[in-house]
This record gives C-alpha cells, structure tokens and sequence, in this order.
C-alpha cells in the first residue's frame, strides 16, 4: 500500500533568519540526484515512485543508511513534503514560493511587540 502523497520542488529553498538556504544533511551527491531526479519529471513526483527511481525501498542501502524516504525528503530545502496537510492552491503556492514580504512583515510585528515590552 503505497502512499500517493507527492513531493514537490521549490521554486527556491525557503530562506533561514540569517537569508541563506538552510544546510541539507545528506552528502551533495544523493541531495543533487533527489533534487534532480524530481525536476526530471516535472517538479513534483509521487513519494513511492521516487523511492523506485532512487532504489529507497526498506532493505536497501539507502535505507538502512539514511532511514526511511519520507523522513529523508523533508530535510532537502529544495522540497516540500507534507503529506498530513491539505492545501488550498493559493496556499500551496505561497508555500512553494513564499514571498519576502512575509520574512518583513514577521521581523516588523516582532520590533513592534519588542517596543511595547519595553513600554
């Protein structure tokens, strides 16, 4: 029983406080051929046939080296996997591209609560 939730590319890796990508764990080679292995087929592909393509199945290597698939794709910056949530398309947009305003409206209504503390 296969899942069909599927993992989506970024339009761009969502930045961290400091605006620099956050770091991925896994060693470059495998993060660029998941990475690519997503954008060959489109920007998004379902979980199971990801694994198939990287040979990620239970018993394997990759498997035994790194755990489970699911739990590997959402450490890669570049992908979006959530297979609990349910998105709207105007969500799911925002969530695959977010927008800056968002970083500078945030970082505005945290100095706004700073000065009223201080008050």
């Amino acid at each position: 029983a296969h899942s069909s939730s599927e993992v989506f590319l970024r339009e761009r890796p969502l930045p961290t406080e400091t605006g620099e990508p956050p770091a991925c764990p896994l060693p470059k080679d495998l993060h660029e051929r998941i990475v690519e292995t997503i954008r060959a087929a489109g920007g998004r592909i379902p979980i199971s046939q990801l694994a198939d393509k990287l040979v990620w199945q239970s018993g394997s290597p990759l498997h035994a080296k790194y755990g489970a698939l699911k739990k590997t794709v959402v450490q890669v910056p570049e992908l979006l996997f959530e297979p609990k949530k349910v998105f709207t398309a105007e969500a799911f947009a925002l969530e695959l591209d977010p927008p800056k305003q968002l970083k500078t409206s945030k970082s505005k209504q945290q100095q706004k609560q700073q000065k009223q503390q201080k008050q």
